[in-house]
């Protein structure tokens, strides 16, 4: 009987935690396309915002050798503004850059990402 009781118990707690996680509005960045795709579209691009930070993630073919990504990060004032080498290994499909979003100005930012010479760019609403 006891451990009916507390099982019952853990069900009630559990599901009266879900219910409030559920309820609560989340407050994120307004991404004007949540996907861009580039004009050969081989590539595409998606910002997401993941509580702290904003999350920009560039998404392509796999191919057999490495290759040079650059993210560019605008922001609205220009006084914020990060570029950002990195390289894509060989055989992989995706690579990301991340913000953290205390201290970044309010307002449009946007994201260039260039890949063997081609850009694909989004733009979202802080």
């Amino acid at each position: 009987m006891r451990v009916h009781l507390l099982v019952i118990s853990f069900i009630v707690v559990f599901a009266g935690c879900s219910q409030e996680s559920s309820e609560k509005k989340e407050q994120g960045i307004q991404v004007e396309q949540k996907v861009l795709k580039s004009p050969n579209k081989n590539e595409a691009l998606i910002c997401l915002d993941e509580n702290e930070k904003i999350t920009c993630k560039l998404m392509t073919k796999r191919v057999k050798k490495k290759r040079s990504v650059r993210f560019e990060w605008e922001s609205p004032h220009g006084k914020d503004n990060r570029e950002r080498a990195m390289v894509l290994p060989a055989n992989h499909a995706s690579i990301f850059d991340a913000r953290d979003k205390k201290g970044r100005a309010k307002g449009k930012w946007k994201v260039v990402v260039e890949l063997d010479g081609e850009k694909i760019s989004t733009s979202f609403q802080l």
